[in-house]
């Protein structure tokens, strides 16, 4: 659901507000997919305020429950996953 509002699929126009909520909802009932949705929202700044390290966070999580993309999302922001320096923290 969340990727229907952040692309204006529901209603008509972007709700990046409520894709957000839906990304959450999904991460907490265990989408691993929805963490990086996540990443991206910080990333390019879809409704929330652009933090290339928030968006870091969320791209580890999803890379660590196996999201390809979110390898590539990493490798994109300069980021080695397997990089010990990188300090792993939540939003």
């Amino acid at each position: 659901m969340g990727w229907w509002h952040e692309t204006g699929r529901v209603g008509g126009k972007r709700d990046y507000d409520a894709a957000m909520r839906w990304y959450v909802k999904a991460v907490e009932d265990g989408d691993a997919l929805a963490n990086w949705n996540i990443g991206r929202t910080y990333e390019f700044g879809y409704g929330v305020s652009k933090d290339l390290v928030t968006a870091k966070t969320w791209y580890q999580k999803a890379a660590d429950r196996g999201v390809l993309q979110a390898l590539d999302s990493l490798a994109n922001l300069g980021h080695n996953p397997d990089d010990a320096a990188f300090e792993k923290r939540g939003p």
